[in-house]
């Protein structure tokens, strides 16, 4: 069914010009006069009410945007990564000597140290981390030249926190003998698993390291 030719929209001029229209058209007609006044201002309200009331053209609702049945993928992605990226961190920081991603391990390790402002003490702690790397392939009960190796840089690393701390001043002695008794309770229990040339080169790093303590510490 079609739609009234009232349903446009009139403007106030149209609207008069209607009523003027239909004025004329009733005079005429042999009826008699036109409209009276009170029934063209009925007419002319009722036709501007029903063009503001008329709805307009209707306007179509944006297709819904479907969602693919894969819509679950990215947060998965998203969960996946984070997981192999916090499982690939773990597992570099427990690599010791000999392992795969050592490498990664002591690269990450340098880069931290480029940027502690406290470069002995970021010293102290390579050089603690090289014992647990050795209490590690100890324990694995592998080694081998490794041993050797990772007990030369826990000595390297130590002496050079000592340089540093020795151009400080004043030098921070509590945390040399924090240090070296960490460094006992870490290396002490290893001496018996170490052949006779490892041994020996344990047993110098322990008394290079007491000689840095104060006679009575």
């Amino acid at each position: 069914m079609g739609r009234s030719p009232f349903h446009r929209r009139l403007s106030d001029h149209d609207a008069d010009a209607l009523l003027g229209q239909l004025t004329d058209l009733g005079a005429n007609l042999p009826l008699g006069g036109g409209p009276d006044p009170a029934f063209r201002a009925r007419l002319r309200e009722t036709l501007l009410s029903e063009t503001l009331a008329a709805p307009g053209p209707a306007t179509a609702a944006p297709p819904a945007r479907r969602r693919g049945p894969l819509r679950w993928l990215s947060p998965v992605l998203a969960a996946g990564l984070a997981t192999a990226m916090t499982l690939s961190t773990i597992v570099t920081y427990r690599a010791v000597p000999g392992d795969m991603l050592y490498p990664l391990k002591r690269a990450a390790e340098g880069a931290v140290m480029e940027l502690n402002p406290d470069k002995a003490g970021g010293a102290l702690d390579a050089a603690s981390e090289r014992a647990e790397e050795l209490a590690a392939l100890l324990d694995a009960g592998g080694g081998g030249p490794h041993v050797g190796a990772t007990l030369q840089e826990m000595e390297e690393s130590t002496r050079s926190a000592i340089e540093r701390m020795d151009r400080a001043v004043p030098r921070d002695q509590s945390k040399i003998d924090d240090f070296v008794a960490e460094q006992h309770e870490k290396v002490d229990p290893m001496l018996e698993q170490l052949n006779d040339v490892d041994q020996q080169q344990a047993n110098d790093y322990l008394d290079y390291i007491d000689g840095l303590r104060l006679p009575n510490g």
